[in-house]
């Protein structure tokens, strides 16, 4: 097995003007990166950073991302990347739970969020701006002009790489403890089952803060020999030009921007893109297809979390559908609410465990358990498995709605409704009931300038689903809230169920034009 920083130096060495790195303002080759990286290491080590010391990264995807975090890691130190959309309170909460001695963080944000925040973090001897030093923040700057070297700290594969905090439904967020063995056997697998090579270059928008991003490009890119382009955030209307503009091979979806970007007119950049595969999860499986027809692409979908690994398609070898077959030397397990196996096509809780098992909740003893029992991680996730090995995922366990005793998947009620020619993005939530315990809401964003009536959605949904999956109540937004990566918070909107009436077309009352029959 080999460390972050073990990989980085064989690069270097074998390779050193590789242009590896790609940003919309810089390119940098393994040797700018390698250089780098040992400056910081050695001011780092100079600050009082020893092995085990944890620091906090609120970064935005930037080289200065990467150079924190192989720094601490040839320190023998645990990184704490922040999600930078966190305002000052929940900044505040992980910093605290997490101890840090530093952090180092985006100078637009020190006034509003970071300060106001390690002012009540007691443990923080030292602060990293991106930008100029000012009032007791160090210019990250300064310290990368250091030209020491510090000997590479090579830890035990469980020692804590990482503490990677999930955003939580209620409460507050956990800490996923990331040993070093995570990253690399995680990184190796997705290498071998989608065939990364050295002439790849791995696109994301995806944020460095969350284990996607640091797994599937930075770490797999290592692995590989490939290179990465690092851009800052999704913008559709931007995306051809960028896969154009640097010639990338390989870029990472969530479901949800698939929609978006085939809404978009072709142009003659999409029509001739460099692209050979996109890999991601939660695509409408009706429209793979088609996306790899319009795009000329085959793509990889797979599943996990940042618990640890799941599965994964393999390029050449796999099922539309799917999420694929389990990671090399892992296990995948379909249980019910007793934690016994099911049978082939039968749903239950995904469960998995393996090399890239992850060490439990920081500080969190009792979510520990729950989640990790006997060696295995219980994902909260629900699926089933064919008889060849392949998962299938259907849902969260959190975003089922059990509707007049059916189990019905708010994922499969989205993908029908994405497929309106007129619907730009949608959320399905549960409202409770006391008729059949819960009914269906969704919230629909139409493309710019559509106005869609309700009962056109609902004849929609007729010709494609069931009719205990129909939803009852549909409202029309401007927008749904989301997370930095895109993903829909349906945590928000559920909080807003209390009072239905207000601004909610309801197919129940004749006041508001029902239609169809009771159901």
């Amino acid at each position: 097995m080999y460390q972050i920083n073990q990989l980085l130096d064989y690069h270097a060495s074998h390779t050193p003007n590789k242009e590896y790195l790609f940003t919309s303002s810089e390119t940098l080759t393994y040797k700018d990166l390698y250089e780098r990286v040992n400056a910081l290491t050695y001011s780092l080590y100079s600050i009082g950073i020893t092995k085990g010391d944890r620091v906090a990264l609120y970064l935005r995807n930037k080289p200065e991302f990467l150079y924190t975090w192989f720094a601490l890691n040839r320190i023998g130190a645990i990184m704490v990347p922040i999600n930078t959309s966190l305002k000052k309170t929940e900044v505040s909460f992980i910093l605290n739970d997490s101890e840090v001695v530093g952090l180092i963080g985006e100078d637009d944000a020190i006034k509003e969020v970071l300060n106001p925040a390690v002012s009540e973090c007691q443990s923080i001897i030292f602060t990293i701006t991106t930008g100029a030093s000012q009032n007791g923040w160090i210019s990250m700057e300064s310290l990368l002009e250091k030209t020491s070297y510090l000997d590479c700290e090579i830890p035990d594969e469980n020692d804590l790489s990482s503490i990677l905090y999930t955003s939580g439904t209620t409460g507050n967020p956990k800490g996923v403890m990331c040993p070093h063995r995570y990253y690399f056997h995680l990184a190796k697998s997705a290498v071998e089952a989608v065939k990364f090579n050295e002439t790849d270059r791995l696109l994301t928008y995806l944020p460095l803060f969350h284990m996607n991003a640091q797994i599937l490009t930075v770490t797999a890119s290592l692995v590989s020999g490939s290179s990465i382009v690092l851009l800052d955030k999704f913008q559709p209307n931007l995306f051809w030009q960028e896969i154009d503009k640097f010639k990338a091979t390989v870029f990472f979806y969530l479901g949800s921007i698939l929609p978006l970007l085939s809404k978009l007119t072709v142009s003659e950049e999409e029509k001739h893109n460099t692209l050979r595969l996109a890999v991601g999860a939660q695509a409408n499986p009706k429209k793979i297809e088609e996306y790899e027809t319009r795009w000329g692409l085959e793509m990889i979908e797979l599943f996990g979390m940042t618990e640890g690994a799941g599965t994964i398609n393999r390029v050449g070898n796999r099922k539309i559908g799917s999420c694929g077959k389990t990671f090399e030397n892992h296990k995948v397990m379909i249980v019910d609410e007793l934690g016994t196996p099911q049978l082939p096509l039968k749903s239950g809780e995904i469960i998995f465990t393996g090399p890239s098992l992850t060490l439990g909740y920081w500080n969190n003893v009792e979510e520990t358990q729950k989640a990790y029992r006997n060696g295995w991680m219980y994902s909260g996730d629900i699926g089933y498995m064919d008889s060849d090995g392949y998962l299938y995922f259907l849902d969260r366990k959190k975003d089922i709605i059990r509707r007049n005793g059916e189990n019905i998947s708010s994922a499969e009620i989205e993908q029908v409704l994405l497929s309106h020619p007129e619907i730009w993005e949608v959320a399905a939530i549960p409202i409770p009931d006391d008729d059949r315990g819960e009914e269906i809401k969704v919230f629909i964003v139409t493309n710019p300038g559509v106005q869609i009536k309700p009962e056109k959605i609902i004849q929609w949904c007729e010709t494609t689903m069931a009719k205990y999956k129909i939803p009852r109540y549909i409202e029309f937004r401007d927008s749904l809230p989301k997370t930095t990566t895109q993903k829909i918070q349906k945590s928000i909107l559920k909080k807003e169920y209390s009072d239905v009436s207000i601004n909610t077309w309801d197919r129940r009352k004749k006041s508001l034009n029902e239609v169809g029959e009771e159901y």
